[in-house]
């Protein structure tokens, strides 16, 4: 996220965050302001978290997220959903960063967890720098259909803006469109 706005103890904190995520292959992140968001989704943050301001959707684009899921030994242990369980451990590593400045920064996921599962594709819907193919697959400017939300973040601390990302040159040459 490039700088932004934000005051320089907030530019810090975000830049940290930042780190922390791309660190564990968490990165993509995207924030989505409250009031681009309308209907049930919507709805859905707002009894969750009252005050949040955006919400910030975390993804992993190309091997790096499985990568580190890998190297920290999930993969070995005996889970249900070892990539669920290394998301939710990461996650809660950035809301420990995020709550120094916002004690009620929280998170939800695309997984079954104990808040009710969020509907992602409303959220990314929002965003103007993925694509929608014909075939109904986002695709990210850098990685293609490559990536994966991983986790949103609600705080009522304002985010630097995402640098702007086009999907449509990932598209051009790809023979999956003139196939569909």
């Amino acid at each position: 996220m490039p700088p932004s706005t934000t005051t320089d103890p907030d530019t810090a904190l975000w830049r940290r965050f930042r780190a922390t995520a791309e660190a564990e292959g968490l990165n993509l992140l995207r924030p989505v302001a409250r009031d681009a968001l309308s209907g049930p989704a919507a709805d859905q943050l707002a009894r969750w978290r009252p005050a949040y301001g955006h919400a910030l959707l975390l993804g992993s684009g190309g091997p790096l997220f499985w990568e580190r899921c890998r190297a920290a030994g999930f993969l070995q242990k005996d889970l249900a959903d070892p990539l669920d369980a290394y998301t939710e451990g990461v996650v809660e590593r950035l809301l420990a960063v995020l709550r120094g400045a916002d004690p009620g920064a929280l998170a939800a996921y695309p997984f079954p967890h104990g808040r009710q599962v969020l509907p992602f594709q409303a959220l990314a819907g929002s965003l103007t720098d993925l694509q929608t193919m014909p075939f109904g697959i986002a695709v990210d400017g850098v990685y293609g259909p490559w990536f994966a939300w991983r986790a949103v973040v609600l705080s009522a601390l304002n985010p630097p803006d995402a640098a702007p990302v086009t999907a449509s040159s990932v598209c051009a040459a790809c023979p999956c469109v003139a196939a569909c």
